[in-house]
């Protein structure tokens, strides 16, 4: 790239930083095009991986993922409908290889294997893509493994894109090496074009925040990175402000990323809490000190993980400021501490941990506000007869998933009294139970103290 080239790339990209963001990347690709730093080819999507700017480094919203797989059979596939556009991998650097593997672990199957070697990374397109994956590698669906030939009888042209790819505008590694900007600036143009479509989530923004965090723990000014964030013109900006008091105050970096990887593996980022929700969760406690914060973290992953609405703004305000419920908090935050202290005497993925400790945290806010699920069968909200309950259930999950066997230091929960008294009500609470941790990690649960007790209440017989 010589010096002519490099300077009106620069040019246009801190046009498109700093004054109008898709002219400004509509002309840097137009020079790239005419310098053949970007070209068009067919590429196979095994060979196509996620980037790690992609949405802002949360990279695919697995459920979404899913979703067009539905979608893509039912209104037909038309590649030239969507937009894909993608970097070239440097040979020997392994970011993408690295980035994509572990987005795969986390998502608990519901992602492609990384089983090719991935030569390009996609900046747009990224769901479509991943949904050609499954097919590509006949993974799961609806409880059926995927099938191109099946597809092919269907749908030859989605079949023939699953198998062989589709058209990917492709920008040259060079111009990244180049221009480390590039990438993001790239995604906020994409973003700003999809908004119809594939909107920015509240999640977005509260990954973008993170991605400011300085090394002490602390937020930049508000007015110094907020016109950054915004940038790509979500549709929710007035949200932004409420999200960034939250964070400033009780987002610890690791405790957000914690939130944010349980999020994406068992919740959907597209859930929006809205201004008012935020608001709440950053208002003070009415116990001294008392910061409460990982009962604020626990409040988060229950409301971007149920998406029934289960806690509402009067329930975060009311146990922030109730005496009776912060006992019960309190009790929970230090078993929660006392289950991370457990967690490395177990050898475990980084998945087992976070789905653990996520479900313990949901179960908890559920027992505490006594909520009840309006799926009663609902993966993650199974209720619990108190906060130590909650607590045996994931130590001896992880017990039943790892090599290492720990004592569980909570004692094996005692059926409650209404179970004793009423068997026809216990074994079909119990038949529930046992159906939803089927469903719910069942590798973790088979075996454990719980699951055979929930085994011997499901398969007694109603009088």
């Amino acid at each position: 790239m010589d010096s002519v080239l490099r300077g009106k790339l620069a040019e246009q990209m801190s046009r498109a930083e700093n004054e109008a963001l898709l002219a400004g990347m509509e002309n840097t690709y137009q020079l790239l095009r005419q310098s053949g730093l970007m070209y068009t080819i067919q590429i196979s999507p095994a060979f196509v991986g996620c980037h790690p700017q992609n949405r802002d480094g949360i990279g695919v919203d697995q459920q979404h993922v899913h979703s067009l797989v539905d979608k893509f059979q039912e209104s037909g596939f038309v590649s030239s409908a969507g937009r894909y556009m993608a970097v070239e991998v440097e040979p020997g650097n392994n970011t993408v290889k690295d980035f994509n593997e572990e987005m795969v672990a986390k998502s608990n199957g519901q992602l492609a294997p990384i089983k090719d070697t991935l030569k390009y990374a996609s900046i747009s397109g990224s769901h479509s893509n991943q949904a050609l994956r499954l097919w590509r590698y006949a993974c799961q669906h609806n409880g059926k493994p995927l099938s191109i030939d099946a597809l092919r009888v269907d749908d030859a042209a989605y079949a023939e894109c699953a198998s062989s790819g589709v058209m990917w505008q492709v920008i040259d590694h060079a111009v990244v090496q180049a221009f480390p900007q590039f990438v993001g600036l790239c995604q906020a143009a994409c973003n700003s074009v999809q908004q119809v479509s594939q909107v920015e989530t509240e999640f977005q923004l509260m990954h973008r925040l993170r991605q400011h965090v300085g090394a002490k723990g602390e937020l930049p000014p508000y007015a110094d990175i907020a016109p950054s964030i915004l940038r790509s013109h979500p549709p929710n900006p007035d949200v932004l402000p409420y999200v960034y008091k939250f964070m400033s105050r009780f987002g610890e970096a690791s405790m957000m990323k914690n939130t944010e990887s349980f999020v994406a593996a068992f919740g959907s980022v597209k859930n929006q809490l809205g201004a008012s929700v935020w608001d709440a969760l950053s208002l003070d406690a009415k116990h001294k000190n008392e910061d409460l914060v990982l009962w604020r973290q626990a409040l988060l992953k229950t409301m971007m993980t149920c998406n029934d609405r289960v806690v509402s703004v009067g329930d975060i305000k009311r146990s922030l400021s109730n005496a009776q419920m912060l006992t019960k908090i309190i009790v929970f935050e230090k078993n929660l501490l006392t289950l991370k202290n457990e967690m490395p005497k177990f050898k475990l993925t980084e998945f087992q941990k976070i789905a653990g400790l996520g479900a313990f945290e949901v179960r908890c806010v559920m027992f505490v506000l006594q909520k009840k699920p309006k799926d009663p069968d609902a993966q993650l909200t199974m209720p619990v007869e108190s906060v130590e309950h909650a607590a045996y259930l994931c130590h001896d999950d992880w017990n039943s998933s790892s090599e290492t066997k720990v004592p569980n230091p909570w004692p094996i929960p005692v059926a409650p009294a209404s179970a004793k008294a009423a068997p026809s009500t216990a074994a079909t609470a119990a038949r529930r139970g046992f159906d939803s941790l089927n469903r719910y990690l069942p590798n973790i649960w088979k075996g454990s103290a719980w699951g055979i007790y929930l085994y011997s209440l499901a398969t007694t017989q109603d009088p």
